[in-house]
């Protein structure tokens, strides 16, 4: 028997607890990590998000800059009024006939002396003045040595049926000291633009085929009718048989 001072009590004993406060702290844990792996697959998937819509934006703003370079450049070979535009067809060698180019009326403006050379391609990296490390207009028609690292197909298959029948060159757009850099110029996209002619347009005086087109799903009279809404035809100066 335990003596035991007098006034004094004896404490309860006390069972085991069976562990609480570990089970506590291991389900605190997994609920952190479980909470770190769900932010890092949303911040994942939000950076994947942003990166996609980023692309497509920067696409369009190279393609506007394209096009205002493209609007802009025949003022500068083509501007003078002693200067004529025409397809590729005029020049002795050089590419398809859906190329423009700029030749001079005034045969004092032919410094090279060869009037079937024109002065300039209206065409991506033909540029005037030409941009730095691209050749010289004359160097390298449009279309010569392009490939599909260095140059687009801005007129394919599904507008004249020929595979890459109208090439432009691929020109960078570079930015001097971007981030990461280290001070050097980095390519942050690149653009291409063409000018087309008057001839290569259809031409005007085409006759009118529509009440030719019998077939499905053209078989009524109202669906002819809407098929000359949907092609272009010509002034019918033309017939059938010439």
């Amino acid at each position: 028997m335990i003596p035991r001072a007098p006034g004094s009590a004896i404490a309860p004993s006390r069972g085991p607890r069976g562990g609480f406060a570990l089970l506590f702290v291991v389900t605190l844990l997994a609920f952190i990590v479980l909470l770190l792996v769900g932010l890092a697959s949303y911040t994942r998937i939000e950076t994947a998000a942003a990166g996609n819509t980023q692309r497509p934006a920067q696409a369009r703003e190279n393609a506007l800059l394209a096009l205002n370079l493209a609007g802009a450049q025949p003022q500068r070979p083509a501007g003078p009024a002693t200067r004529v535009t025409a397809t590729a067809a005029a020049a002795a060698t050089g590419p398809t006939a859906r190329y423009t180019g700029v030749w001079p009326a005034d045969p004092a403006e032919d410094d090279d002396n060869d009037p079937l050379t024109p002065l300039a391609w209206l065409a991506s990296g033909n540029e005037v003045p030409t941009p730095a490390g691209v050749p010289q207009p004359r160097a390298v028609p449009p279309g010569a040595a392009m490939n599909a690292n260095n140059a687009v197909a801005l007129v394919g298959t599904n507008t004249s049926r020929v595979n890459n029948d109208v090439m432009a060159r691929l020109v960078p757009i570079t930015v001097p000291g971007a981030p990461g850099s280290g001070g050097a110029s980095t390519t942050i996209g690149r653009y291409a633009w063409w000018v087309g002619d008057q001839g290569v347009k259809a031409p005007v005086a085409l006759p009118d085929t529509s009440t030719s087109a019998t077939y499905a799903p053209y078989d009524s009279a109202d669906l002819r009718s809407r098929l000359r809404q949907q092609v272009t035809a010509g002034a019918g100066a033309a017939t059938a048989a010439g």
